[in-house]
C-alpha cells in the first residue's frame, strides 16, 4: 500500500483499497462515522488501521470513476459486535484502474484530481463565494449561530472547500453528490452547486407558499 501525508496527498498516485457502499458520498474536507460489516469492509479496515494508510470511498452507482481518498481519524466501538470508525476526505481521486485484492475487497490504482482553477475566471470567485453562503443561509437560516458558518464567511476559506462543505450538507441526492465531486474545475463545481441551492430554495417556497393556502378551520 502506498503511503502519503497530508502535504503530499494532492499529488498522489498509487493502488489503495476501495470501499464501495450506497448511501453517501464523502467530499474532501468533511468527515463520517461509518459501521463496519460484513467480512470485506471488517478485512479492508484492518489492513488500513494496520499500515496507516488511506483507502477511497465510491459511491456504488456512480457512472463515473470519482472517489474521495479518505483517512481513518478513529476507530469506535459502541457495541463489541457493532464495529464504527470516524473517517475523513482528503481529496478528490479518478479510479485508473481496479482489481479484486485477495478475494475479499476491491483495489484501485488511483490519481488524485486536486481542485483547479483556470487561470481566468469566467466567474468573480469572491462574488460567488458570497452568493453560495447567502442561498445557503436562507435555507438554513439557523446556521448564522454556528462556528461553521463563521469558518466559511472567512476570506481565507477557497472556493473549493466551500463548495465541498456545503454540498455534503445538503439534502441532495447521493447522485447529484456525486456530480459535485466529480467536477475537479472550482468555478464549474461553483456552478452546479449554485443551481442546486437555487433549486432547494424554489421548492422550499413553494412549499411554504402552498402551505399557506391551506384554508385554517376553527375548532370550535
Amino acid at each position: 500500500m502506498t503511503h502519503t501525508t497530508n502535504t503530499d496527498v494532492d499529488q498522489f498516485s498509487g493502488a489503495l483499497p476501495i470501499f464501495t457502499q450506497p448511501h453517501f458520498v464523502l467530499f474532501p474536507g468533511t468527515s463520517q462515522i461509518i459501521a463496519v460489516t460484513g467480512e470485506p469492509l471488517r478485512q479492508l479496515v484492518a489492513d488500513v488501521l494496520r499500515e496507516q494508510g488511506l483507502f477511497a470511498v465510491a459511491l456504488s452507482s456512480a457512472a463515473d470513476d470519482f472517489v474521495c481518498v479518505a483517512r481513518i481519524v478513529t476507530p469506535t466501538f459502541f457495541t463489541p459486535a457493532a464495529n464504527c470508525i470516524h473517517i475523513e476526505g482528503i481529496c478528490r481521486a479518478r479510479v485508473l484502474s481496479g482489481h479484486p485484492a485477495d478475494g475479499s475487497y476491491q483495489q484501485g490504482m488511483l490519481a488524485a484530481r486536486p481542485d483547479h482553477y483556470v487561470t481566468t475566471p469566467v466567474i468573480d470567485r469572491r462574488r460567488r463565494h458570497e452568493e453560495l453562503l447567502a442561498v445557503f443561509r436562507e435555507l438554513f437560516p439557523h446556521i448564522l449561530r454556528n462556528d461553521l458558518f463563521q469558518l466559511w464567511a472567512d476570506d481565507h476559506f477557497s472556493l473549493g472547500k466551500l463548495c465541498d462543505q456545503i454540498a455534503d450538507q445538503l439534502p441532495l441526492a447521493p447522485s447529484c453528490k456525486q456530480s459535485l465531486l466529480a467536477e475537479s474545475n472550482v468555478d464549474l463545481r461553483s456552478d452546479l452547486l449554485l443551481a442546486q441551492l437555487r433549486e432547494l430554495h424554489r421548492g422550499q417556497r413553494e412549499a411554504t407558499i402552498e402551505q399557506s393556502a391551506i384554508p385554517q378551520f376553527s375548532v370550535n
